[in-house]
């Protein structure tokens, strides 16, 4: 995982995932996870965790 405390880089990105009460396959907290971490790869950047 892509992940690592706030440093300050300039390349430190937030991603939200969206809960639901209704299961929506096409929504999934996993697919989700897969489509933000797929962009902050796309940009060379890392997500914050603080």
């Amino acid at each position: 995982m892509i992940t690592s405390e706030y440093d300050g880089c300039g390349k430190c990105l937030v991603g939200v995932r969206r809960l639901s009460r209704l299961k929506d396959s096409t929504n999934s907290p996993e697919k989700q996870l897969d489509q933000v971490l797929s962009a902050v790869t796309a940009v060379g950047g890392h997500v914050s965790m603080g």
